[in-house]
């Protein structure tokens, strides 16, 4: 059983510390990252790509070269995932969104990992659930598990 995480950045070369993504990758053995640099311009992107260098087997970097929302940066780590992959579960999450690191690899291991029958939240701005199309069906928004 493999999980994937999503995590987007953007110009966060002072707020990322590697051991924050280590913590993440240690929720699960099966655990796999792909990290979205959204067109960054200071030296985020360096610094993931040290973190994928130190984590090859598990730490995946997809760099958009211009900014784009955070919606079509979460397709694309979605999209290498599944284009990559065989995974159980995929959950997104902007790297602004984390506030406590330490509650979010807590319920990230509690809730995403071992809940198996996770409900799929509405989304409130469409009023739709978020599994309508197959490729979409296991994506969780990772927001829903840091409130």
């Amino acid at each position: 059983m493999t999980y994937g995480v999503v995590v987007v950045f953007l110009n966060h070369e002072k707020r990322l510390k590697t051991s924050i993504l280590r913590e993440i990758l240690s929720v699960h053995d099966d655990m796999q990252l792909c990290l979205v640099n959204n067109g960054s311009h200071d030296q985020t992107l360096e610094k993931l790509n040290q973190f994928k260098f130190e984590n090859r087997e598990r730490a995946n970097v997809l760099d958009m070269k211009k900014t784009k929302n955070h919606k079509t940066a979460f397709k694309a780590g979605i999209r290498f995932f599944t284009n990559t992959f065989n995974l159980i579960r995929i959950g997104y999450i902007a790297f602004e969104d984390i506030e406590n690191f330490s509650l979010f690899v807590h319920n990230l291991q509690n809730d995403f990992i071992r809940d198996k029958d996770l409900i799929i939240e509405r989304d409130s701005e469409t009023n739709k659930y978020n599994h309508g199309r197959e490729l979409l069906r296991n994506t969780f928004n990772l927001n829903l598990f840091i409130k």
